[in-house]
């Protein structure tokens, strides 16, 4: 079996000095290894590629069977990492906070853990509050897209 450990520090030797980051890995009991990446910038099919060939360099010497995939985040894909925010200031979330209250607004700003949003008055369209949330309070944040 493989062990998610090693995974996550492979994925950390080939992403050290880089703006690339993992944002989620999963093992399922067949083998199968999901590595998702994100970066401080935007993440290439370069960089995917570039790691996967580091994993499969690094497992071929295990004789595991795996299956391997190696992409990035996803838009649409909660944020999992504070090093996600910065990148997403002036964009909308929807954000699920521990006791479920959903929050649609737009990130003014993100520091020591807290982000800074802007909320619409339900009342007055015009309107817009300020609000600050600890990250501790958020159970789920996602971008909400604009089509």
């Amino acid at each position: 079996m493989i062990d998610k450990e090693y995974i996550q520090k492979l994925v950390e030797e080939i992403t050290e000095g880089t703006s690339i980051f993992l944002t989620r890995l999963d093992i399922d009991n067949l083998g199968k290894i999901s590595v998702y990446l994100d970066s401080d910038t935007n993440i290439t099919i370069d960089d995917c590629v570039k790691v996967s060939r580091y994993i499969e360099k690094n497992l071929s010497k295990l004789n595991d069977d795996y299956q391997l995939d190696v992409s990035s985040h996803g838009i649409g894909n909660p944020l999992t990492n504070v090093r996600q925010y910065p990148k997403h200031i002036g964009h909308l979330l929807q954000i699920k906070t521990i006791d479920n209250q959903i929050i649609k607004c737009k990130l003014i700003n993100y520091e020591a853990e807290k982000l800074t949003i802007e909320i619409q008055n339900k009342n007055n369209k015009k309107e817009k509050e300020e609000k600050i949330i600890d990250l501790s309070q958020i159970k789920e944040c996602k971008e909400i897209l604009k089509l």
